[in-house]
């Protein structure tokens, strides 16, 4: 064996015994339960009191892996800094923590409710009760659930995880602040941009409040498989659609109710192929849960030959939608007289 060759030999047995020894480094904390754990510790501080059944802690990897069974939720973050709580079976979950560094907070991991949370930094803080977590992001966020799939990204805000111990919990709550945008994949592919955003979760709804002017648009496709689009403009109001972190059928628009100029264009094809093109607009605009648009105010229609306008706070022209938001009909009611026309030029 030559010089050379043996010094590279010896180089290379000095690097997998450095491997080993930064491999064999990593500090776990764990419950004596096994229901709480953060993995990978490089660094560590922690300090406990067991007149309060509280335990401070910092601590950095690269990276920290966490989970708390009892909460549904695993992360990695670079540094982690809070309190944990202990039980006296031998049980923990995160009190408080602050966590930072390409921070990943995943919800219901593994199951269809699952959510994720990424953002440089992300604080959460369990209820005394139990019953709910609070998750502040600061900085630029990003939220993805898995069935329906849907994605949120915005410039920060806050949300409220929803359910009781060992229960899977629901995204509730959410505040977001700077420019939003939405795609959730239901129904067809549906996008929402806006500049903050307010939503809030029910058992099978999601409501968006809507302060600011916004941009939503539904791609799908008739029964045909020809494409259609419907894409909605207003400058603030309320939009109720199908809970977006859980599967469920029907219109991607459950109950609209917006002000400001109102627009809404839809474009697709009839059952012959021939395209359907309809626009309306109104300063004010409802949706009810029937499927029926009421645009209200100096209105306007277009579309399919037809080029109708009158001025007016009173005005109304109707349009009559399915549950693919196809136009099925649509008119006007009150002075003038209530007409109505089928988008297919009556040949159905």
């Amino acid at each position: 064996m030559t010089t050379r060759t043996l010094a590279l030999s010896l180089t290379l047995v000095a690097t997998a015994s450095l491997l080993v020894a930064q491999n064999t480094t990593g500090i776990s904390f764990k419950s004596k339960s096994g229901d709480f754990e953060i993995n990978n510790i490089t660094d560590q501080l922690f300090e406990a009191n067991p007149q309060t059944n509280a335990i401070d802690f910092e601590f950095s990897g690269k990276p920290l892996r966490g989970r708390s069974s009892s909460q549904k939720i695993a992360f990695t973050a670079t540094r982690a800094t809070g309190q944990i709580r202990s039980g006296k079976d031998g049980t923990m979950y995160l009190l408080k923590a602050n966590l930072t560094g390409s921070v990943d907070i995943t919800q219901n991991p593994g199951t269809s409710d699952e959510v994720q949370i990424s953002s440089p930094s992300i604080s959460i803080s369990e209820a005394a009760n139990r019953s709910s977590a609070t998750v502040n992001f600061p900085g630029a966020v990003t939220i993805v659930s898995k069935n329906p799939a849907s994605t949120i990204t915005a410039a920060g805000g806050s949300a409220t995880l929803i359910g009781s111990v060992n229960t899977n919990r629901e995204l509730r709550n959410v505040k977001l602040s700077g420019t939003v945008n939405a795609t959730i994949t239901q129904e067809g592919t549906s996008t929402l941009t806006t500049t903050g955003l307010d939503l809030d979760q029910a058992a099978n709804s999601s409501t968006f409040n809507l302060t600011r002017p916004f941009t939503l648009t539904n791609n799908s496709k008739n029964p045909s498989g020809q494409p259609q689009k419907v894409i909605l403009k207003a400058t603030a109001g309320t939009i109720t659609t199908p809970n977006i972190t859980r599967a469920s059928s029907g219109r991607p628009i459950t109950t609209a109710n917006l002000r400001g100029r109102v627009t809404i264009d839809f474009t697709g094809t009839d059952k012959d192929g021939s395209p359907v093109e309809l626009s309306a607009s109104g300063d004010r605009m409802t949706m009810d849960a029937n499927g029926e648009i009421l645009l209200i105010g100096n209105v306007k229609i277009t579309g399919n030959g037809l080029d109708y306008q009158s001025d007016g706070e009173s005005q109304t022209v109707y349009v009559q939608v399915n549950e693919r938001m196809e136009p099925t009909r649509y008119g006007a009611r009150g002075n003038p007289t209530k007409v109505n026309i089928k988008p297919d030029g009556g040949k159905s």
